[in-house]
């Protein structure tokens, strides 16, 4: 068995002994998997930075446990299942030698800055991809108010591409989780290039979608929906000479 850890944010309207209750759940799910809890840690209430299934707060709690790999990601899905629990994320933690524990996970939200790009691989998978731009608005030492924008490429396989590329158009705002993906080409005019951008894992789409010139299908989508990509281990392949662009608009 490997070591994990699993962060559970969990529902804010609970009281103490709804919360002991849940946590013992948790902690049988992972026995009844044949699973060791080693301990668990409270980290209290905290406000998030966006809303969680429309919850503004939630209560936060460490579960360090022994389990074997192949179970980690049935466990994972059991635990979303759950009403209560508002997020979970395990990761697996270093080995008894010191050597740290390794995580790519990124959470964006943000507004595309222009249509998605549906293409496809050698294979016949379908890829999408889209820019995501997002804005901080901060004070300086003067006083002075002022607005940062960062922007960042999203690729999306399989069948989440094909979503995504429906459903989504310049301007919507969206939520993706994913994990960050170097990788290297070379430009027509010989030089090498390099890019990071995030391979989405789940998009959720905020806002309404569009309400003309559409189908009855995406008139029907509800406000806010969240897509994930099945798809794992996918084959790379380039992305073309759209990558040679250095303005994402």
């Amino acid at each position: 068995m490997n070591n994990y850890e699993g962060v559970f944010i969990v529902q804010a309207r609970l009281d103490k002994d709804a919360q002991e209750k849940l946590i013992e759940e948790i902690k049988g799910v992972i026995a009844k998997n044949k699973g060791e809890v080693i301990d668990v840690q409270s980290w209290g209430k905290r406000k998030f930075t966006y809303l969680i299934k429309k919850q503004a707060e939630g209560f936060y709690y460490l579960v360090n446990f022994k389990l074997v790999p192949a179970l980690v990601k049935k466990i994972e899905n059991n635990f979303k299942l759950n009403d209560l629990i508002l997020r979970v994320l395990i990761v697996r933690k270093g080995s008894e030698g010191g050597k740290m524990a390794n995580l790519n996970k990124v959470l964006l939200m943000g507004n595309l800055t222009r249509d998605p790009e549906l293409r496809y691989a050698p294979n016949g998978t379908a890829v999408t991809t889209f820019t995501l731009a997002m804005s901080r608005i901060f004070n300086t030492a003067t006083g002075e108010k002022k607005e940062d924008a960062c922007f960042v490429r999203v690729v999306c396989w399989a069948k989440l591409a094909q979503i995504c590329s429906e459903y989504l158009f310049k301007g919507r705002p969206v939520f993706v989780e994913g994990r960050l993906q170097s990788r290297s080409w070379q430009a027509a005019d010989g030089t090498k290039r390099n890019t990071l951008e995030v391979i989405a894992q789940n998009v959720q789409f905020l806002g309404k979608g569009k309400t003309q010139g559409q189908s009855e299908k995406v008139q029907a989508e509800p406000s806010s929906e969240e897509f994930t990509n099945g798809e794992s281990g996918i084959e790379d392949f380039s992305l073309g000479a759209k990558q040679d662009e250095e303005v994402p608009f």
